[in-house]
This record gives C-alpha cells, structure tokens and sequence, in this order.
C-alpha cells in the first residue's frame, strides 16, 4: 500500500474504470466502482490505490488547482 498523503487542496474524484480502494486514515477502507465518486477535504490523510487485474481509470479535480 502506499504511504498516506495529506493534500493543501480539496480534491473529487469519478471512477471510469477498474477499481480503486480509498483509504481515508482513521475511516474504513472503501473499493470504488465505475459510476462512483469520492471528494477528500483539504488537509485529510489519504491514499488510493488499484485492486483487481482491470487498470483504473479516473477524473480527478483538485481544488485550489495545482500545477
């Protein structure tokens, strides 16, 4: 698993394809499908990661944007 990450943004998310576990610390774990969407507030730990054989595919947007 990766290591957790705390962001200086709010960031949202729609899953296209495969799955995704979002890992949000201190929560339960939870395996997002296509069609569902995930929003972790600025400051939060989190990390993401794929399971299954299928490749994830996703539109992530960050708020403020980074560059």
């Amino acid at each position: 698993k990766p290591p957790y990450e705390k962001l200086q943004c709010d960031v949202a998310g729609y899953i296209l394809g495969g799955q995704l576990v979002l890992d949000i610390k201190d929560d339960q774990e939870r395996t997002l499908r296509p069609g569902d969407g995930f929003y972790v507030p600025k400051g939060v730990e989190h990390r993401g990661f794929a399971v299954g054989e299928e490749t994830v595919r996703l539109i992530t947007v960050f708020s403020p944007a980074r560059y």
